[in-house]
């Protein structure tokens, strides 16, 4: 019981630590972002494991930036080529998951004159990408604190990320080198506090009982909806997108 509470008491002080350096970070510059969480847990049982002192076993895994950047990347561009878009081919370096031969076009070449900041794949990821990621924690464990930051970000951007998160999830996309984990948003709507009560898996509040509600009900969709909104603004792929989350 001891050694539960002392790793809990370092988790708790290893986030606060974290937390307080991002958003010194982020009110030190004009840039506004918007930060957006996940907690990641592993399902893959043949990863290395560390004997604990009453001869259990702790199921452990150290998951990499690179990876998961990949990972959000790659659901970011099944949605949107669900949406009927073409988007960003990735570099080679990046080629961790099957991709089909068509719904992509040339890297950048969407980006010009007219539209600088190319697709959304462009936009977040490649050239001056507006989106970074980092583990709040880093240390090898069976549950981790993902958070994904966004600058200047726009409704359309955060229904991506939200529906590509359903999408890895639903379909048990494989994480590089990882094999299987669930993943899970975080509601947005919920302060630092509420975040650290999600991945310490503690009792849900009032409060956040009533975010969660308010997000279900209307947050959530506007977000789902603006993104629709830009897809439908031309159609290259068969259109499939919808309230639900769904793909036909």
């Amino acid at each position: 019981m001891t050694e539960t509470r002392d790793l809990v008491d370092t988790e708790r002080h290893s986030i606060i630590k974290q937390r307080t350096a991002i958003v010194d970070a982020i009110t030190s510059t004009s840039s506004v972002a918007a930060h957006l969480y996940a907690v990641i847990e592993t399902t893959d049982h043949n990863i290395n494991r560390t004997p604990r002192q009453n001869g259990e076993e702790r199921v452990t895994l150290h998951v990499g930036r690179d990876g998961l950047r990949q990972w959000l990347r790659y659901g970011c561009e099944r949605v949107m080529q669900i949406g009927g878009q073409t988007v960003c081919r990735p570099h080679k370096r990046h080629g961790a998951f099957t991709r089909p031969s068509d719904g992509y076009h040339d890297a950048s070449s969407c980006a010009g004159v007219e539209n600088p900041a190319g697709c959304l794949i462009h936009d977040l990821f490649g050239g001056d990408a507006r989106l970074s990621q980092q583990l709040v924690t880093s240390r090898p464990t069976k549950r981790h604190l993902w958070e994904i930051a966004v600058d200047t970000p726009q409704p359309a951007d955060i229904g991506l990320i939200v529906e590509a998160i359903r999408y890895l999830d639903s379909r048990d996309v494989s994480l590089p080198a990882h094999g299987h984990v669930n993943t899970r948003l975080v509601n947005p709507l919920y302060d630092e506090k509420e975040v650290l009560r999600t991945y310490l898996t503690q009792t849900v509040t009032d409060s956040m009982h009533h975010k969660d509600q308010r997000w279900r009900d209307s947050t959530c969709e506007k977000h789902i909806a603006a993104l629709r909104e830009q897809l439908a603004v031309r159609d290259e792929l068969h259109p499939a997108i919808y309230p639900d989350g769904g793909e036909r």
